[in-house]
């Protein structure tokens, strides 16, 4: 939990208003960082399970796309890519990064295995390795 602009806490209830609160730290955070020439990628969330995580997903989603309107410099990584089904479904299981079928979700349907998290890794570098290649080429 944490305490809102207007001074009361933000209910970790995955409303409007905790996303909106959510929205407005991320913003926060990245000007910070921004402003001490760090760039800044945002991750958008992976699939979730059933009617309440296809919420949460999308209310998550929405959010940080809101923030790249507001702040253009940023990237968004989207987790969709590397832990999705072929139409960005939820799955237990997929390719890994070596090809072999992995399972990508712990027993509670949320959190990742490390073969999960290898997938997300992957996905990741694939925005930051240009990134960090285009600061060193910057830097010479």
């Amino acid at each position: 939990l944490w305490v809102g602009a207007d001074g009361k806490p933000v209910p970790n209830d995955y409303g409007e208003r905790f996303f909106a609160e959510w929205g407005a730290q991320a913003e926060k955070l990245t000007t910070v960082l921004s402003a001490r020439g760090a760039k800044v990628d945002w991750v958008l969330p992976p699939p979730l399970a059933g009617d309440e995580g296809k919420r949460r997903e999308a209310g998550m989603r929405k959010t940080y796309e809101d923030l790249k309107g507001r702040v253009p410099a940023i990237e968004l990584v989207d987790a969709r890519l590397a832990l999705g089904g072929g139409a960005g479904e939820w799955v237990w299981r997929r390719p890994g990064v070596d090809g072999g079928e992995v399972t990508v979700r712990q027993g509670d349907s949320v959190h990742l295995t490390e073969d999960g998290g290898r997938l997300m890794a992957r996905q990741i570098a694939l925005l930051a390795g240009p990134q960090l290649v285009a600061v060193r080429a910057r830097q010479a």
